[in-house]
Order: C-alpha cells, then structure tokens, then sequence
C-alpha cells in the first residue's frame, strides 16, 4: 500500500531485517523480499511492506514476466492499444516511480497516482488495514502523495515513451475550487501520460464525494474539457472519470448524462466502497471508516458496472474496478461492459504473480465460450430493449409463429432498477403498453401486511406470497423461494409476514465453487440418491445438492421448532423440483411466482 516517505520508529524496526536482506540481488534476495512483503502472516506494516515493493521494483528484484501475451487479450480502445485489458489500478504508484517495471510485471497499462497540485501528508496513521480472511483491504489514506511538479518529471521520461499509462487525479483538502485545481491539474500532465482520470470517488478526502453530485460534476466535466481544449484542440488525450460504487440509481443517470454532455472517454466503476458492512459478521467493529477494497467489493462494482454501461453503451468506454483476483472474475467485469479491467488488492495476497495468472486464465475462458477477441465479449451480459424483444421472440417462436401477436399487458417482477428501463421501453415500442411493475405496495391489495422492521421487499417475494396466501388461505405458511439467494418468509392466516431468513441460493454455491477453486471442473446440479463418490466431479455434484439439501432442511427445522404456529411449508424457484424430497416440504410449485404475477395484474386491471 502506499506510502508517505516517513516510517514511525516501530516502522523502521521492522524494516531493519527486511534491508539486510537486499545485501545481494540475487533469487534469494527476491525469495526471501517477497516473502518478508507478501506472507500470508504479515510480518511487516502495510505501508513498510508497501515500500519495499516500491524499492524492489526499482532494483530489479522482480523478475520480468517473459514470453508472448496471448493475442485474444489485444484489445484497442480510445486509440491506445492495450496488449492485454488487465491494469494495475491508481494507488500504488502514486508518485510515478516504478511504471515501467509495473509494466514488466505482466500488466497492459499502469494507472499512476492518485496525485494532487501539492504534495500532501495524507490522513493520520493507522490508515490500512488488512482483512486477512476476506483478502480485503481498508484504506483512510487521502491522497499522500509528494505532488504533481515531481509527478510531471517522473512521468516526463523518454524510457516511457510506448508504455500505456494513465495520470489519475486529484484535489488536495485545502482547495477551494475544485473546477479550477482539476483544470490546472490536467494541464500539468496533458500529454505526458497515455490517459487522465478525474478522481472525485475517493472516501478519504472530506467532501470529495459530494463532488460526483449533477451540479458540482457538470462544473468540474466542463473546466476539464476547457482545459482539454485550450493545449489540445484536437482532444486526443483520453479522460476518464472514476465514480463510487455507492450512488443512487438518479446519481448514476446523472453522471452518465454529464459524461456525454462534456465529451469525457469513459468512467472508471469503481473506486473502494464506505459500506464495510460487506465484512460480514465478525468483522473489526474498531474500523469504523475508510474505503473497502478486495473480494468483498466484486460484487457491489460488478452491478453498477454493469448498471453504467446499461446507460451508456457505446457513448462512453468502461474500465471496470474491485475484487478481480482471477480470470474469471475479470470475464465477468467484461461481460458487464468493461474494456478493461484494474486490480489491486489482489496483489497484496498473492503477489505480483497474480497478474499472469489472470491474464492466463481469462484467455483460456474466452476460448473456451467462443471469443476470438476480448472485445467480442464486452457487455454481453447487459441487454438493451431491442435485445430483450429479440430473446422474446425467439422463444415465443419456438412455442406459436403468432404468440406475440396476442401480448395485451405486461406485469414485471424485477429488483434491478436499469433492466426495468430497458423492458419498459421494451413493451413501450414494440408492443405499445406499459408494463406494471410489481412493488411491495401490490401486498396490501391482497391484505397482506409486511411486519419487518423495513417494510420493502423484492417484486418475486411479493408475488410468492400473493399466490401462497391465495392456494392456502386458511394456513400458516413458510414460503422457501430458491432463487439467487433462498429465501424463508414467514406468514401468518392473518396475512401478516412477521419474519424472514435469507441464505445463500444454489446458483451462489455453484458460482463461488467455480470462482475460488481453479482445479476443480465445472459440473451441474442434479439430484442424487448418494452422497460418496469415488471421482471428483461426482463428488462435486453430490457436494453441491446435498449440501443445499442439508441447508435448507436444517434452516426449515429450526424455523419450525422456533415457530408457535404449525407451518405449512411451500417451495419455489428454479430448479426446485430437485428437492421434491426434501424433509418438511409440504408442497412444491415451480409456477408459484408467476401466479402471483398474473393475479396481481388482474387485480391492478380491475
């Protein structure tokens, strides 16, 4: 992690036995350094283990990554051609010292800084700290840098000359006017680097944030074009705006709406999160502030990537940001729209290893699903309404030449506010309705009564129990939804959900197997009457039903056991019928959810 260029007198006894170590440059020297800076126990401070990197990379302590880069991770965007899409993120070179053999370390492109117009100490010490079992990272850093007058003559250098590196930028705490200190600021790199970023997301510099605001970003996007222009009418320098991951759903049509306005290349989603709730249970109630970066952080800026380029499609480009660790981790931050991809974190558990590693493995996969190139990959999992109508009419077409031909409504349950955008505008042009999308407020016309401590929850939810309440008026019910995550909902004869469970869903189990294991082979759920196997993708099979079987029998027995009422239980959801057998499931209907839909749109018709 970075740095200040000071060490406390505890820091630098810790350094003593890690110097004595660079007497010799040779393999043992590089062993015994990266064992000292990457062990998993951490002998050394955050920023001390962070200066050593520093100071072996600028030795030569790291060998280069030798050999041809695989040609289907070549990608162009913005003019700049990028021999792999996987970079190195803003924060560890923050004062441009060690690019070059950054880029030897495996990575396509280097995002040097964050760096502001004067140099600044940061935020008081201890401001990192290691999450070890979440290979996690929590920085208050705030911009410690040593200024952009040293930035520009590092990064004014012949040596990097056909290096793709990226200037990221920031404003110092005392500054007044941020419009005018970001223009400033870009004028002193224009042209040195291959690209800018326009910081405003970081947590650690007070107010910065409020800065991604309509108002204040329109101001900041517009001074920075003006600077743009005034050395470079031509534009040619690519700027990037790195945003949060914590913004509202109007914040992101907003920011989306000021990137085009102002001509800005792309965003860079995202920088760390405040939300240090994603620790989960357990965590250090002592850390009560910063950013949160690493595995925690993957799938909160996976969404709003994917969130961004739902908006912004081919009028901006996306670098996607936060928890990459592995190739196929970064395949899904390409699927969701992103160019190109940064990693950080990952380096501080697993070395700078880790860079061939997902550069090896994300090749292999686009071969693997078909992908010649990586671009032939970007955003493929985010849908646009014309993409939805054509996998309508495709499926509809498999049942009845003329089955759309009849479509008089739409209802919607659907938790993802952009892809409602989308099929709204969906049913809007191609079928000339607008569509109901099912809220908590549709329970009360069945009277239903929502007692949880926040009265919201999900449109599925709400139609699972629209449909329950209907088929079993008179019960007590538990309603399992196996979905994404397996939800209990509990409600009463009355009409009253008065609790609820949620764990993890199948689709969960099977995605984190195949994300945090690189050996064992991918392998579908199917029901099995044993558990032992003699062969690992048996056992795996086996492992995946049983081990949800056995979830969610425990969780329904203690549920039961806790409940006064005798509950009739009813599952639902994907791939239920896998569980027929399950201990104390009444009933089980796949269709449930969508007879809640159908009922709550005949009730919402009149």
């Amino acid at each position: 992690m970075a740095d200040s260029g000071k060490y406390t007198s505890r820091e630098l006894w810790h350094l003593l036995p890690c110097v004595v170590l660079f007497s010799g440059r040779g393999l043992g020297a590089v062993v015994s350094f990266f064992r000292f800076s990457h062990s998993p126990r951490f002998w050394v401070p955050p920023e001390v283990a962070h200066g050593l990197v520093i100071f072996g990379l600028k030795h030569g302590l790291f060998p280069e990554v030798r050999g041809q880069m695989p040609e289907c991770l070549s990608i162009q965007v913005c003019h700049l051609r990028f021999r792999t899409p996987i970079g190195l993120a803003a924060g560890f070179d923050k004062n441009a010292e060690v690019i070059k053999p950054l880029i030897g370390m495996g990575f396509g492109f280097v995002e040097a800084g964050t760096v502001t117009k004067k140099p600044q100490a940061g935020n008081k010490k201890p401001r990192i700290f290691r999450i070890v079992n979440q290979k996690a990272v929590v920085n208050r850093l705030g911009f410690n840098n040593k200024g952009v007058q040293r930035f520009v003559k590092k990064i004014d250098s012949k040596e990097l000359n056909n290096l793709v590196f990226g200037a990221n930028l920031g404003i110092n705490k005392t500054c007044t006017d941020p419009p005018a200190e970001y223009a400033e600021m870009v004028r002193s790199v224009y042209g040195l680097s291959s690209y800018i970023t326009i910081n405003v997301s970081s947590p650690n510099t007070a107010g910065l944030r409020d800065l991604q605001n309509r108002g204040p970003l329109g101001e900041i996007l517009a001074s920075v074009r003006d600077a743009r222009r005034s050395v470079d009418q031509a534009e040619s320098v690519p700027i990037f705006l790195k945003i949060a991951p914590d913004i509202s759903d109007e914040l992101k049509h907003d920011i989306a709406e000021e990137v085009v306005k102002n001509k800005i290349s792309g965003l860079i989603v995202s920088n760390t999160t405040t939300d240090l709730s994603l620790l989960g249970e357990g965590r250090d109630m002592s850390i009560t502030q910063g950013g949160l970066s690493g595995r925690p952080l993957f799938d909160l800026s996976t969404t709003v990537l994917s969130e961004m380029y739902s908006l912004l499609r081919d009028k901006a480009v996306l670098i996607g940001c936060g928890g990459v660790s592995n190739g196929a981790q970064a395949l899904r931050k390409i699927k969701a729209g992103a160019s190109l991809v940064q990693l950080y974190t990952a380096i501080v558990y697993e070395g700078f290893g880790v860079v061939k590693k997902i550069n090896t493995e994300l090749a292999e996969l686009l071969t693997q699903e078909g992908f010649s190139k990586v671009e032939q990959a970007v955003g493929v999992d985010v849908q646009t309404a014309a993409e939805y109508f054509s996998c309508i009419s495709v499926l509809a077409s498999r049942k009845s030449a003329n089955l759309l031909a009849g479509v008089r409504g739409a209802a919607i349950s659907s938790v993802a506010p952009v892809v409602n955008k989308h099929i709204e505008e969906l049913f809007e042009c191609f079928f000339n309705i607008s569509p109901v999308f099912i809220t908590s407020s549709h329970a009360g016309l069945f009277g239903l009564r929502i007692c949880l401590a926040q009265p919201t929850i999900g449109a599925d939810r709400v139609a699972d129990l629209v449909a329950a309440k209907t088929l079993w008026p008179t019960s007590d019910l538990l309603v399992i939804d196996m979905g994404t995550a397996t939800v209990f909902n509990l409600l009463d004869r009355n009409g009253s959900l008065y609790g609820q469970v949620v764990a993890p869903g199948m689709s969960c189990l099977v995605h984190s197997m195949r994300e945090c294991t690189a050996l064992l082979p991918q392998t579908p759920v199917r029901e099995s009457e044993k558990i032992v196997c003699d062969s690992t993708a048996a056992s795996l099979e086996t492992g995946l039903y049983w081990g949800y079987r056995a979830m969610v029998e425990g969780m329904t027995r203690q549920i039961m056991r806790e409940s006064v009422q005798t509950l009739h239980v009813v599952a639902t959801g994907g791939g239920v019928s896998l569980f027929r057998n399950c201990d104390y499931i009444n009933h089980i209907d796949e269709l449930l959810t969508i007879k809640g839909i159908v009922q709550i749109y005949e009730k919402t018709q009149g």
